[in-house]
């Protein structure tokens, strides 16, 4: 957070914070995972606990203004694995209708449908970021009758080459934090990690 010094940060590496406010407030609780999957579990968790037991639900996944279009496509996978799911008659997102700039996070948010709430979130409206509610489906996933090519080949053997190659990932996956510091000013903050990964 922009607020926080380094020598004492509110967040600890593989850790994150959840139910944050929207402009840094602290959150309720610090969980120690960054896996999509485990947090996308226990926010329904806490979600369906709150809610009644039976009836339908639109789910808003709204993202709060950092995460990128691939995070927020893997989130949304993520919901679909849960229990909540099989409740779920109208999706709204994921996209950014509630943010904060850059913030690095996303929320999400449920109703219990009742024939006015339902005919209200179907409604047109003038807001051009309104993502109007769309119905939850299976992917139909496609086989392919198409296979890569492979080509035998003998690698060849260039020691100067060799050379210069291990320099350059190693100068990368040395940087790896500084690219991501600077990235993070402007963007996503992960092209460290990209060209690390490229690179070893």
């Amino acid at each position: 957070l922009p607020q926080e010094a380094e020598s004492a940060p509110r967040h600890q590496p593989g850790h994150a914070e959840l139910g944050m406010g929207i402009h840094g407030e602290p959150g309720a609780s610090t969980i120690a995972t960054h896996n999509s999957a485990e947090i996308m579990q226990i926010m329904v968790e806490k979600l369906t606990a709150a809610l009644p037991e039976t009836g339908r639900l639109a789910v808003m996944l709204n993202n709060l203004g950092g995460v990128s279009v691939a995070e927020m496509a893997i989130l949304t996978r993520e919901l679909a694995n849960t229990p909540l799911h099989a409740r779920v008659d109208w999706l709204i997102g994921p996209a950014s209708l509630v943010t904060a700039l850059d913030m690095k996070g996303f929320s999400l948010t449920t109703i219990v449908l009742e024939e006015s709430i339902e005919k209200a979130l179907l409604s047109d409206v003038e807001t051009a970021s309104w993502q109007k509610p769309v119905q939850p489906r299976a992917v139909n996933i496609m086989p392919s009758a198409l296979a890569s090519a492979r080509v035998a080949f003998t690698p060849s053997a260039n020691p100067q080459v060799g050379d210069y190659v291990a320099q350059v990932t190693s100068t990368l996956s040395g940087l790896e934090t500084h690219l991501n510091a600077l990235d993070a000013k402007v963007g996503d903050g992960d092209t460290g990690s990209t060209f690390a990964a490229g690179a070893r």
